[in-house]
């Protein structure tokens, strides 16, 4: 009787097999881990197929022994590599990898300028940021300034993402929409906006959607706003500004501020004989005070 240990060869071509398979993979641009997974059961299928030629080579009587240790080699590899593909493909890895070989860097950036048309009635200002300031100016130029947090190999490459532009703006007829950038160029990291401050023209109407906090000097504005889901506004006026103030909110304590609201299902303030109209929507902080 003679005892043959299964498992040796079918080690020894699944390691080609993957070496040659994340080779491709590289090469091809494919999918390592949807191959992979498909792949798999050819592992079982190798183990018999050993069985069988050992069977059918020795003729005689022979006693097949697992290779166990080598199985379990095997099986080891395949479910590490599948680990490592999984991280790869999902984005894991790349985070992994960010705060391996990344540091933060922290700078003050200019907002790139654009320059609103004659023809644009409305700012639609989206998903900005967690807090942002807004002030007014005397030209149709939207310019502003914010602070970055940067993750990046260097600081040579942190500079290089800071001088990209942060905002996009699109006009769609009488509308010019603002939003932050969200495709960036920074493959290694994170290029995150806070505390921006915008400055918009004084004549054009602006509507605000979703964002935090709000710290709007409406002291040169002489236009209409919406501000809509916002959770904290704080708003400051003067004496000369001719505004109505329309708050929706559940219940006076949520209107805070040196002026004198009224609240009869929503708070109003009038200023002057509130020719203009800032109408508020899904908030639940709102100051509003008279400097």
């Amino acid at each position: 009787m003679k005892n043959k240990r299964v498992g040796t060869i079918s080690m020894a071509i699944v390691l080609i097999a993957l070496g040659v398979l994340i080779f491709y993979s590289q090469i091809n641009k494919v999918s390592t881990l949807n191959i992979a997974l498909k792949l798999w059961p050819l592992i079982l299928i190798l183990l018999g197929l050993e069985i069988l030629y050992y069977r059918f080579i020795y003729k005689e009587d022979v006693i097949v022994k697992y290779d166990v240790w080598s199985i379990f080699i095997v099986f080891a590899i395949l479910i590490a590599n599948l680990g490592i593909f999984a991280m790869t493909e999902t984005g894991l890895l790349s985070k992994i990898r960010v705060y391996a070989v990344t540091d933060d860097y922290h700078f003050d950036m200019d907002i790139n300028e654009y320059t609103v048309g004659e023809n644009i009635k409305k700012i639609i200002l989206d998903e900005s940021t967690d807090k942002l300031s807004i002030r007014a100016v005397d030209n149709n130029i939207i310019t502003g300034s914010a602070k970055v947090d940067i993750s990046a190999t260097s600081k040579e490459e942190a500079l290089k993402y800071r001088d990209e532009e942060l905002f996009q703006f699109k006009e769609v007829g009488d509308t010019i929409y603002v939003s932050l950038k969200e495709n960036r160029s920074n493959p290694t990291g994170y290029l995150r906006p806070y505390d921006i401050s915008l400055n918009l023209p004084k004549d054009i109407d602006v509507e605000l959607r979703n964002c935090y906090s709000i710290d709007l000097v409406y002291d040169n504005f002489r236009n209409n706003f919406i501000l809509d889901n916002i959770s904290r506004i704080d708003m400051r006026l003067n004496s000369e500004n001719d505004i109505k103030v329309k708050a929706y909110v559940e219940s006076e304590d949520f209107l805070r501020g040196n002026v004198d609201w009224k609240f009869d299902e929503y708070g109003e303030y009038i200023n002057g004989e509130g020719s203009k109209l800032i109408n508020i929507l899904n908030s639940d902080d709102i100051t509003v005070d008279i400097i």
